[in-house]
């Protein structure tokens, strides 16, 4: 018999996900992203510009971001913080102009994750998971030579349903310590460093 814990995290861990090259669902914005109870949510559209070389890839934006309608909103989160670095450009400058600095320095940006069901910002409670079309992506934007999964749950999901996709496409992936304040670990030196050297 299954001890009912075990049972449990099995259950929390399914993800109901389409078949490798699948069709993805249409991303829209959210639903009711304020609730503190499980809703579905959706990922924004893809921002990418000109010809990148790196596309990002998170999990899902959180309800920070939800509200907002924008990538990496939460102010502790330090995406912007590091990509400003990396990027060579302010990570102050009003969102719309951050994009804009963002894709001049080569990078796009998505998520894994197109909708899903979760309560509140963790990446441990999202569930009934689809996945967006990565795949197309990636066909569609061939000078994209590298992909880095911010953070582990995008690092899994990447692996087990779009690795393949990428080796036969020459594409490079990488899983990179995520920039929420949930990866409290780390300080901002350590996430700068390993994405510093991830992204080269």
């Amino acid at each position: 018999m299954t001890d009912p814990g075990v049972k449990k995290k099995i259950e929390r861990e399914k993800i109901a996900l389409p078949p490798l090259g699948g069709k993805a669902c249409t991303p829209s914005p959210c639903k009711n992203a304020s609730h503190f109870v499980a809703t579905e949510i959706y990922s924004f559209k893809p921002w990418i510009k000109g010809n990148p070389h790196t596309l990002i890839l998170g999990s899902m934006p959180g309800e920070e971001s939800l509200k907002r309608q924008e990538y990496y909103a939460h102010p502790s989160n330090v995406f912007w913080r590091i990509m400003g670095e990396l990027g060579n450009f302010d990570y102050k400058l009003p969102y719309e102009a951050r994009l804009e600095a963002l894709a001049k320095a080569g990078y796009a940006l998505w998520d894994v994750a197109c909708s899903c069901t979760r309560s509140g910002s963790s990446d441990s409670d999202i569930r009934n998971l689809n996945c967006n079309d990565i795949e197309s992506l990636l066909k569609e934007h061939r000078t994209i030579k590298l992909v880095l999964l911010n953070g582990k749950f995008a690092h899994k999901i990447f692996l087990k349903h779009f690795a393949g996709i990428a080796d036969s496409m020459s594409v490079a992936y990488k899983g990179m310590p995520s920039t929420s304040p949930a990866n409290a670990v780390m300080s901002f030196q350590q996430k700068l460093e390993l994405w510093r050297t991830g992204s080269l």
